[in-house]
């Protein structure tokens, strides 16, 4: 541990059993005597004032008296300045665990579930309001293309929910075909090598029957409208045209493909130069031998179909409406996210809240046993204290006692220069032990009878609470951004 975060006013036991501390040492008797040397200094006050009638009046010190005490006050002083940090730091320590514990009050607690709505509310105020915009904008757009179109209001666009699903469909749909097809097809190779055949002839007829799907679209146009209408014949001729070559590649594609296999079925040797092959590939009805041919037609139509409407139906069926309204439809759905986001985090906040509350009784029990246990260490603290200024006090009367010995042994003289306690007691600075006790201890006790007045306010004012806090809640979230006219931002309250 640091001394950054340690607390430097806490005491420890030495090896003697006394508490002292690390960073102060206590006044050092010994160390005092050896420095200052109050005998020698008894024998120089005698040879320069032989006679008692040149001591001072009973009660007062001597100047060498006054020099030797000076090293215990300046140590009393230290403990003095040493005290008056202990109880900032003590002071500090008790705030930290009172603000760092659930137990200040119920009022807190409703206080502070306020300003976290408040903030929430001010957080997605800010972010709604550019939703807003944007949203503002993309309806507009959608308007604007339904005019130019020619579509109704209220009409919807209609397009796969999800991409990925779709070509997963298609997927499947290639396998099957292909491992269907696999049985019907020769091969040297043999159900594999079936199985490589049938997969080309599935990959092409899948994947071209669902690009002519998602071009047919363009045959809806509307041409209606005089801005509408080169685009739309243009389009219109192109996906027809599209249409019409898709039902000759559909129908050469199976044919053929049903064809060559009763070809290589009923002969031998097939030449791969490219007359014999195109002639193989030849579709001639009167060819095919067996149902299995007729097999092979009707899994490829039947695909076909299939891969053909799952491309007219990846998007809208009238071109460009299904892309204009997914940029509508996404910051419909944002605006709509962060309502929902703002009323979950307000309920999550109330939770919280709500939470504290509930655990309030032991929040207090816990807060208080800290409280205590630091009034413990406040009183060892103040027990360590009271002894550095005794040892002090201790170490001064000793001084005193030496020098004034001395002179009484020199002089042979016992009356001459009494030893007095109280003469030490008056030149030390004072320290009181109640006022210590005050200062240290004003913070921590303040905070304890708090407490007892929050447990008592808990089982008055519980139900209550809850209700305000269940008040507050329905407020925030009735509370909502919205926009009207053009880009006017307003709070509204829905009651």
């Amino acid at each position: 541990m640091t001394k950054e975060n340690q607390s430097y006013w806490k005491t420890k036991k030495g090896k003697d059993g006394s508490l002292r501390w690390e960073e102060y040492e206590p006044f050092d008797v010994d160390k005092a005597v050896r420095k200052l040397n109050p005998k020698q200094r008894g024998r120089d006050y005698v040879n320069n004032f032989i006679n008692s009638d040149q001591d001072p009046p009973a009660g007062q010190l001597t100047d060498i008296e006054r020099e030797l005490l000076k090293t215990a006050n300046e140590h009393i002083n230290g403990l003095q300045r040493w005290h008056i940090q202990a109880v900032g730091d003590i002071s500090k320590e008790v705030n930290v665990k009172w603000n760092n514990s659930e137990a200040q009050s119920l009022d807190d607690i409703v206080n502070k579930f306020k300003l976290e709505a408040g903030t929430i509310f001010e957080n997605f105020k800010t972010d709604k309001q550019k939703l807003l915009l944007d949203h503002a904008e993309a309806t507009r757009s959608l308007r604007t293309f339904k005019d130019k179109h020619n579509i109704l209001d209220r009409h919807q666009a209609h397009y796969a929910e999800s991409n990925i699903e779709t070509f997963a469909y298609l997927l499947l749909a290639l396998f099957i075909e292909g491992a269907v097809n696999a049985k019907f097809f020769p091969s040297d190779m043999g159900l594999l090598g079936g199985f490589m055949m049938a997969f080309m002839v599935s990959l092409a007829n899948v994947s071209f029957c669902f690009t002519f799907g998602w071009i047919l679209p363009n045959i809806n146009h509307d041409i209606s409208r005089h801005e509408n209408r080169l685009k739309g014949f243009s389009s219109r001729i192109g996906a027809g045209i599209v249409f019409l070559f898709s039902l000759v590649f559909i129908f050469g594609l199976h044919s053929s493909v049903a064809q060559y296999r009763e070809n290589v079925m009923n002969s031998t040797n097939i030449s791969t130069d490219t007359p014999s092959l195109i002639s193989t590939l030849s579709f001639d009805p009167r060819g095919l031998q067996d149902m299995e041919s007729l097999a092979i037609i009707a899994i490829g139509l039947a695909i076909s179909i299939f891969s053909y409407y799952k491309g007219y139906t990846f998007d809208d069926s009238y071109p460009g409406f299904g892309r204009e309204y997914r940029s509508w439809k996404k910051f419909e759905d944002l605006v709509s996210e962060a309502d929902r986001d703002y009323k979950n985090k307000l309920v999550g906040e109330y939770r919280i809240a709500f939470d504290k509350v509930q655990k309030f009784p032991n929040a207090i029990d816990t807060l208080e046993g800290q409280l205590k246990a630091l009034e413990s260490e406040i009183s060892t603290y103040l027990a360590c204290v009271r002894s550095y200024y005794d040892q002090a006090c201790q170490g001064g009367l000793a001084l005193l006692t030496e020098f004034r010995t001395t002179v009484q042994t020199v002089r042979n003289n016992r009356n001459c220069l009494p030893v007095d306690p109280n003469l030490v007691t008056c030149a030390l600075l004072p320290l009181d032990p109640k006022q210590m006790e005050n200062s240290a201890m004003k913070d921590l006790q303040e905070k304890l009878d708090n407490l007892q007045l929050n447990r008592e306010e808990y089982f008055a004012q519980k139900e209550t609470t809850y209700n305000t806090l269940q008040s507050i809640l329905e407020d925030w979230k009735n509370k909502n951004v919205i926009q009207v006219g053009s880009g006017i931002i307003v709070e509204e309250n829905k009651h």
